[in-house]
């Protein structure tokens, strides 16, 4: 029972590396981030002098959207309903 076991864990590693080599590069297309709060707030404050350093260093755009409202509840439901996509 223990070889098995052992047998599978090694099958499992070697599946994951293969499909990791396979993989396109991430990311593929531009990232979308979800801001929770009102334009020139925290949330600016702290994200804005990172987006140019982040869009060299991934070599993608990221996209800001922001969606204020209900002590940030609105811009929670927006990125669990986006998360299924």
């Amino acid at each position: 029972m223990k070889k098995l076991l052992q047998a599978l864990v090694v099958a499992a590693v070697a599946i994951s590396l293969t499909g990791a080599a396979v993989e396109a590069e991430w990311p593929e297309k531009p990232i979308k981030m979800i801001i929770q709060f009102s334009p020139g707030g925290g949330g600016d404050q702290t994200l804005l002098p990172l987006k140019p350093l982040l869009e060299k260093r991934l070599g993608t755009p990221f996209l800001y959207t922001y969606k204020p409202g209900a002590g940030s509840r609105i811009g929670t439901e927006v990125i669990f309903a986006d998360g299924a996509e």
